[in-house]
Order: C-alpha cells, then sequence, then structure tokens
C-alpha cells in the first residue's frame, strides 16, 4: 500500500494525528507524532486501518462516492484495531510483543 507519512514530532507540526486520502485517488496520507508508548501505538494502529479503508474504496465510483460511506463505518473499525493493543494474544502473535517491559518492546521505540 502506498501511503505517505509524517509519523514523528517535530516543533510546529500537528499536535495529534489524522489519515486522509488527499485527492480521492490514492494519495493517502498519515500524520503522528509517534512517542514509545501505549497510547501511541494505538494511536498508530487506528489511523493506519484508516489509510486501509481508504485504499479499498474502489476507484470506479464517482469522485463524490470515493469517501467513507458514513464516518461511524471507519471509525468504528479504526477503534477495533487500536484496542487491538489492549489483546495480549494479538500482541503476542501479530504484533511479536512479548512480556519486555513496555519501554523495551521494540514495536514501541522510537
Amino acid at each position: 500500500m502506498d501511503v505517505s507519512s509524517a509519523l514523528y514530532e517535530r516543533p510546529g507540526k500537528y499536535q495529534h494525528a489524522y489519515c486522509e486520502d488527499m485527492d480521492r485517488g490514492g494519495d493517502i496520507r498519515v500524520i503522528c507524532n509517534l512517542r514509545a508508548n501505549h497510547d501511541w501505538m494505538s494511536t498508530l494502529l487506528h489511523e493506519l486501518d484508516h489509510g486501509v479503508y481508504f485504499k479499498y474504496i474502489d476507484p470506479r465510483l464517482p469522485y463524490l462516492l470515493r469517501e467513507h460511506a458514513h464516518l461511524l463505518t471507519t471509525e468504528a473499525v479504526a477503534m477495533v484495531m487500536g484496542n487491538q493493543t489492549y489483546d495480549a494474544r494479538w500482541l503476542a502473535e501479530i504484533a511479536s510483543v512479548g512480556a519486555a517491559p513496555v519501554g523495551n518492546r521494540p514495536a514501541l521505540r522510537n
């Protein structure tokens, strides 16, 4: 998936996170301010899920229809993905995060 991103903090940058299909044609961009903690891991998964949603909107649709059907459709699935960070089995099997302290987990290091 071709996704452009600005993932880490820097002065003057937008302070939270979002994902957008800039042209409704696949120019998907993610902005985050990642830190090595659980909240930002959850936020990143949430925003990347929005990217996946945008990626699979049918490009043959008319321009005005190449958007989520309703905000709740994309938010609900993104919230499910963000909440995977609370599931120990998902962390172990999918994210390969073991029992190491949070600050020592490779997926959470800058």
